[in-house]
Protein backbone atom coordinates (compact mmCIF):
# COMPACT_ATOMS: atom_id res chain seq x y z
CA UNK A 1 0.00 0.00 0.00
CA UNK A 2 1.33 3.78 -0.87
CA UNK A 3 1.96 6.23 1.92
CA UNK A 4 -0.57 7.97 0.63
CA UNK A 5 -3.29 5.15 0.58
CA UNK A 6 -2.13 4.04 4.53
CA UNK A 7 -2.56 7.47 5.83
CA UNK A 8 -6.20 7.91 3.84
CA UNK A 9 -6.78 4.37 5.28
CA UNK A 10 -5.64 5.65 9.21
CA UNK A 11 -7.60 8.77 8.65
CA UNK A 12 -10.53 7.23 7.89
CA UNK A 13 -9.98 4.51 11.04
CA UNK A 14 -9.24 7.87 13.49
CA UNK A 15 -12.82 9.38 12.65
CA UNK A 16 -14.51 5.59 12.87
CA UNK A 17 -15.32 3.70 16.21
CA UNK A 18 -14.86 0.83 14.34
CA UNK A 19 -11.72 0.09 15.51
CA UNK A 20 -13.02 -1.07 19.33
CA UNK A 21 -14.47 -4.15 17.76
CA UNK A 22 -11.28 -5.20 16.22
CA UNK A 23 -9.59 -8.42 17.64
CA UNK A 24 -5.83 -8.84 19.13
CA UNK A 25 -4.59 -9.69 15.55
CA UNK A 26 -6.26 -6.81 13.68
CA UNK A 27 -4.98 -4.45 16.96
CA UNK A 28 -1.71 -5.51 16.09
CA UNK A 29 -1.90 -5.04 12.23
CA UNK A 30 -2.76 -1.74 13.33
CA UNK A 31 -0.36 -0.63 15.07
CA UNK A 32 2.03 -2.33 12.25
CA UNK A 33 0.08 -0.01 10.27
CA UNK A 34 0.63 3.01 11.81
CA UNK A 35 4.41 2.26 12.62
CA UNK A 36 4.55 2.32 9.25
CA UNK A 37 2.94 5.32 8.48
CA UNK A 38 4.76 7.20 10.91
CA UNK A 39 8.51 6.03 9.39
CA UNK A 40 7.86 6.44 6.24
CA UNK A 41 6.10 10.39 6.41
CA UNK A 42 9.32 11.03 8.75
CA UNK A 43 11.37 9.83 6.10
CA UNK A 44 9.87 12.14 3.83
CA UNK A 45 10.05 14.97 6.21
CA UNK A 46 13.59 14.76 6.43
CA UNK A 47 14.15 14.95 2.57
CA UNK A 48 12.72 18.91 2.60
CA UNK A 49 12.06 19.07 6.51
CA UNK A 50 8.59 19.39 5.73
CA UNK A 51 5.74 17.26 7.60
CA UNK A 52 2.73 17.43 5.05
CA UNK A 53 0.96 14.69 6.96
CA UNK A 54 0.12 15.68 10.95
CA UNK A 55 0.94 11.74 11.32
CA UNK A 56 1.29 12.36 15.43
CA UNK A 57 -2.48 13.87 14.89
CA UNK A 58 -3.69 10.80 13.24
CA UNK A 59 -1.73 7.97 15.41
CA UNK A 60 -2.69 10.11 18.74
CA UNK A 61 -6.55 9.68 17.36
CA UNK A 62 -6.18 5.91 16.77
CA UNK A 63 -4.10 5.08 20.43
CA UNK A 64 -6.97 7.02 21.97
CA UNK A 65 -9.97 4.96 20.58
CA UNK A 66 -7.80 1.44 21.00
CA UNK A 67 -6.45 2.41 24.61
CA UNK A 68 -8.76 0.54 26.07
CA UNK A 69 -8.02 -2.96 24.35
CA UNK A 70 -4.59 -2.47 24.39
CA UNK A 71 -4.08 -5.17 27.15
CA UNK A 72 -5.48 -8.22 25.29
CA UNK A 73 -2.10 -7.91 22.92
CA UNK A 74 0.67 -10.37 23.49
CA UNK A 75 3.54 -7.57 23.28
CA UNK A 76 6.17 -9.49 22.46
CA UNK A 77 4.12 -10.97 19.00
CA UNK A 78 6.53 -9.75 16.48
CA UNK A 79 5.26 -8.17 13.36
CA UNK A 80 7.23 -7.84 9.50
CA UNK A 81 7.88 -4.03 8.57
CA UNK A 82 8.08 -2.42 5.08
CA UNK A 83 8.51 1.34 5.22
CA UNK A 84 9.77 2.15 1.74
CA UNK A 85 12.39 -0.18 0.66
CA UNK A 86 13.79 -1.23 4.24
CA UNK A 87 12.48 -4.68 5.83
CA UNK A 88 13.06 -5.28 9.61
CA UNK A 89 11.07 -6.66 12.38
CA UNK A 90 9.37 -5.30 15.60
CA UNK A 91 7.79 -6.36 18.36
CA UNK A 92 4.07 -4.84 18.96
CA UNK A 93 5.58 -3.15 22.76
CA UNK A 94 8.38 -1.26 20.51
CA UNK A 95 6.01 -0.34 18.14
CA UNK A 96 3.56 0.94 20.44
CA UNK A 97 6.43 2.42 22.75
CA UNK A 98 7.40 4.60 19.28
CA UNK A 99 3.89 5.89 18.89
CA UNK A 100 3.70 7.21 22.61
CA UNK A 101 6.86 8.60 22.20
CA UNK A 102 5.84 10.83 19.35
CA UNK A 103 3.39 12.20 21.24
CA UNK A 104 4.66 15.44 22.46
CA UNK A 105 1.78 17.35 21.78
CA UNK A 106 0.33 15.64 24.84
CA UNK A 107 2.71 14.96 27.41
CA UNK A 108 -0.18 13.69 30.06
CA UNK A 109 -1.32 11.17 27.41
CA UNK A 110 2.96 9.78 27.54
CA UNK A 111 2.80 9.81 31.00
CA UNK A 112 -0.58 7.97 31.55
CA UNK A 113 0.86 5.29 28.87
CA UNK A 114 3.80 5.04 30.32
CA UNK A 115 2.54 4.28 33.92
CA UNK A 116 0.15 1.67 32.39
CA UNK A 117 2.53 -0.30 29.37
CA UNK A 118 6.09 1.03 30.94
CA UNK A 119 6.72 -2.64 32.18
CA UNK A 120 6.10 -4.20 28.79
CA UNK A 121 8.68 -2.07 27.13
CA UNK A 122 12.53 -2.88 26.94
CA UNK A 123 14.97 -0.99 28.92
CA UNK A 124 16.03 1.40 26.55
CA UNK A 125 12.80 1.70 25.48
CA UNK A 126 11.64 2.94 28.26
CA UNK A 127 14.97 5.07 28.89
CA UNK A 128 14.03 7.05 25.66
CA UNK A 129 10.51 7.79 27.10
CA UNK A 130 11.82 8.83 30.52
CA UNK A 131 14.14 10.98 28.92
CA UNK A 132 11.26 12.40 26.28
CA UNK A 133 8.72 13.21 29.02
CA UNK A 134 11.39 14.84 31.39
CA UNK A 135 12.22 17.03 28.79
CA UNK A 136 8.65 17.42 27.73
CA UNK A 137 8.28 19.29 31.17
CA UNK A 138 11.32 21.01 31.12
CA UNK A 139 13.19 18.74 33.37
CA UNK A 140 16.85 17.31 32.77
CA UNK A 141 17.25 14.21 31.57
CA UNK A 142 18.78 10.88 32.83
CA UNK A 143 20.40 8.45 29.62
CA UNK A 144 21.10 11.54 27.09
CA UNK A 145 18.64 10.36 24.33
CA UNK A 146 17.62 13.43 23.65
CA UNK A 147 18.69 16.36 21.04
CA UNK A 148 17.76 19.95 20.15
CA UNK A 149 18.60 20.70 16.36
CA UNK A 150 18.52 23.93 14.85
CA UNK A 151 19.62 24.01 10.78
CA UNK A 152 20.68 27.24 10.35
CA UNK A 153 23.23 26.46 12.63
CA UNK A 154 24.24 23.52 10.99
CA UNK A 155 24.25 21.64 14.72
CA UNK A 156 23.13 19.63 17.04
CA UNK A 157 22.85 19.25 20.72
CA UNK A 158 21.88 17.29 23.69
CA UNK A 159 19.31 18.81 25.85
CA UNK A 160 19.88 19.64 29.31
CA UNK A 161 21.10 16.87 31.23
CA UNK A 162 21.21 15.71 34.81
CA UNK A 163 24.15 15.59 37.33
CA UNK A 164 26.28 17.84 34.20
CA UNK A 165 28.16 20.98 36.07
CA UNK A 166 28.03 24.26 33.79
CA UNK A 167 31.88 24.67 33.27
CA UNK A 168 31.76 27.66 30.95
CA UNK A 169 30.83 30.86 31.62
CA UNK A 170 27.32 32.31 32.20
CA UNK A 171 27.54 33.90 28.41
CA UNK A 172 27.96 30.30 27.12
CA UNK A 173 25.06 28.49 26.06
CA UNK A 174 26.89 25.11 25.26
CA UNK A 175 28.79 22.67 27.74
CA UNK A 176 31.28 20.30 26.38
CA UNK A 177 30.92 17.09 28.86
CA UNK A 178 33.93 16.25 31.08
CA UNK A 179 35.17 12.82 31.40
CA UNK A 180 33.67 12.57 34.79
CA UNK A 181 30.11 13.44 33.30
CA UNK A 182 30.64 10.93 30.43
CA UNK A 183 31.80 8.02 32.52
CA UNK A 184 28.72 8.85 34.91
CA UNK A 185 26.39 8.97 32.12
CA UNK A 186 27.63 5.79 30.41
CA UNK A 187 27.11 3.80 33.51
CA UNK A 188 23.82 4.83 33.59
CA UNK A 189 23.24 3.77 30.29
CA UNK A 190 24.55 0.50 30.27
CA UNK A 191 22.32 -0.26 33.05
CA UNK A 192 19.39 0.07 29.93
CA UNK A 193 21.36 -1.47 27.99
CA UNK A 194 22.60 1.39 25.90
CA UNK A 195 26.21 2.14 24.05
CA UNK A 196 28.43 4.39 25.23
CA UNK A 197 27.55 8.56 24.72
CA UNK A 198 30.98 8.79 22.92
CA UNK A 199 29.11 5.85 20.23
CA UNK A 200 25.75 7.64 20.34
CA UNK A 201 26.80 10.63 19.43
CA UNK A 202 28.63 9.92 16.75
CA UNK A 203 26.35 7.62 15.26
CA UNK A 204 23.33 9.84 15.39
CA UNK A 205 25.43 13.28 14.02
CA UNK A 206 24.09 13.90 10.46
CA UNK A 207 26.89 14.62 7.76
CA UNK A 208 25.89 18.15 8.00
CA UNK A 209 26.04 17.95 11.53
CA UNK A 210 29.79 17.05 12.05
CA UNK A 211 30.83 20.27 13.95
CA UNK A 212 32.27 18.54 17.12
CA UNK A 213 34.01 15.75 18.22
CA UNK A 214 32.75 14.95 21.44
CA UNK A 215 29.38 15.30 23.30
CA UNK A 216 27.90 18.47 23.88
CA UNK A 217 24.94 20.25 25.77
CA UNK A 218 22.47 23.20 25.54
CA UNK A 219 23.25 24.21 29.48
CA UNK A 220 19.37 25.12 29.89
CA UNK A 221 15.85 25.48 28.66
CA UNK A 222 16.90 29.31 28.66
CA UNK A 223 19.56 27.90 26.24
CA UNK A 224 17.31 26.68 23.97
CA UNK A 225 15.37 29.78 23.85
CA UNK A 226 18.24 31.63 22.91
CA UNK A 227 19.08 29.01 19.89
CA UNK A 228 15.41 29.49 18.62
CA UNK A 229 15.67 33.22 18.99
CA UNK A 230 18.99 33.08 16.77
CA UNK A 231 17.21 30.66 14.52
CA UNK A 232 13.89 32.84 13.91
CA UNK A 233 16.05 35.93 13.52
CA UNK A 234 17.88 33.91 10.89
CA UNK A 235 15.04 32.90 8.93
CA UNK A 236 13.39 36.51 8.90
Amino acid sequence: MSQENLITTLESLAQSWAVTNFNSDELAKLLCDMYVADQQERKLWIQNWVMKIDIDKITYNLLQNIESKLHYLDFETKCKIKIFEEEKTCTVSHILWLLIQHQDHDVAFQKEMMDKYGDMFSLTDKAYLEDRIRVNTSQPQIYVTQWITFLSQDRRYFQPIEWVIWNSSPEEWVVFLTEWEINLINGKRAARNMSTIQEYFKTRQKKWYNYYDSPVMVKDVNSINILRNKYYNSIQ
